[in-house]
């Protein structure tokens, strides 16, 4: 038992005073800018792409005289759909 105590000190501990209020609500507010900013990248990546799939699915029309040769579909980021057809 001797030896864990020796690992901590004989004297009395001092703790530092914390940040004061305004660096906390300057954290907090860095934060929040950040969040924001990555969002923003994220919608100006993935806006334009989710934009032009719901412009095609508006403007599709059935061909009645084509033939499916070969087809594949994949999900990417459980969100996307990509299709390689071969009419």
């Amino acid at each position: 038992m001797y030896p864990v105590l020796q690992a901590f000190p004989q004297r009395a501990l001092r703790l530092k005073p914390g940040r004061g209020s305004l660096a906390a609500w300057l954290t907090g507010l860095a934060g929040v800018l950040v969040i924001a900013g990555v969002l923003a990248a994220v919608a100006l990546v993935l806006g334009p792409p989710i934009w032009s799939d719901f412009q095609v699915r508006g403007a599709a029309v059935a061909a009645r005289e084509a033939r499916l040769v070969t087809g594949r579909c994949r999900t990417r980021l459980f969100l996307f759909q990509d299709c390689d057809l071969t009419l």
